[in-house]
C-alpha cells in the first residue's frame, strides 16, 4: 500500500538524511527529486553533500518550481518519490512566479493527496523561530506553514526530526 510521509525540521536537523533512509529502506526504486537551484558557492555545496549521499541507482530530477508535473509522469507510476524540499520549492515559486503561490500550494496538495504512490516530502518547519523582520520573511514563513498544515493532514505519517532524532507526530513510522 502506499504512503504518503512528511519529514518536517529545522535547518541541519537531519531531515533529508532521515528521508533518504526510510527511501533507502522502502521496497520500491527511489526517484529523488531535487527542488534547489545552485545559485552560490554555499548552495553548490550543500547540494554537492546531498548527491554524494545518494545512492547511484536512483533517478534524479532536478524540478525547482513546477513539481505538480512530477506526480502525472507516468514513467515514475512505481518509484518511491522523494520530494527534497518543499521549503525551497516554496522559496523559488515565491521569488519567481509570487501570483501563483496560493494556487500552487493549493494545487500540490490535491494532487499528493490523489496520487497512489509512495512518497517521501521533505519541509523544513519555520514555525519555531524568530518572526522575519521583513514582509517577505513573514510571507514565505506563513505559506510554509499553511502548505505544512495541509500536507500533514493528506499524509499517512508525519515525522518531526531534531538533531537526528525522528518523532512521530502522526501514522508510523515502520
Amino acid at each position: 500500500m502506499a504512503r504518503k510521509r512528511l519529514i518536517l525540521g529545522g535547518i541541519r536537523s537531519g531531515k533529508s538524511a532521515y528521508a533518504e533512509a526510510l527511501a533507502h529502506a522502502g521496497h520500491l526504486p527511489v526517484c529523488y527529486v531535487a527542488t534547489a537551484v545552485i545559485e552560490d558557492e554555499e548552495m553548490a555545496q550543500r547540494i554537492q553533500s546531498h548527491q554524494q549521499r545518494r545512492p547511484n541507482e536512483w533517478l534524479l530530477l532536478e524540478t525547482p518550481i513546477n513539481l505538480v508535473d512530477v506526480f502525472s509522469q507516468t514513467e515514475l507510476a512505481h518509484y518511491c518519490l522523494l520530494v527534497d524540499c518543499l521549503s525551497v520549492w516554496l522559496s523559488n515559486v515565491l521569488c519567481a512566479q509570487p501570483e501563483t503561490i496560493e494556487q500552487q500550494i493549493e494545487h500540490l496538495c490535491r494532487t499528493i493527496e490523489s496520487t497512489q504512490q509512495d512518497i517521501i516530502l521533505v519541509s523544513s518547519e519555520v514555525g519555531m523561530s524568530l518572526v522575519s523582520t521583513n514582509a517577505l520573511g513573514r510571507r514565505y514563513s506563513d505559506f510554509l506553514g499553511k502548505l505544512n498544515q495541509q500536507l500533514a493532514q493528506v499524509c499517512d505519517d508525519v515525522i518531526m526530526v531534531v538533531a537526528g532524532l525522528p518523532m512521530v507526530l502522526k501514522g508510523d513510522v515502520t
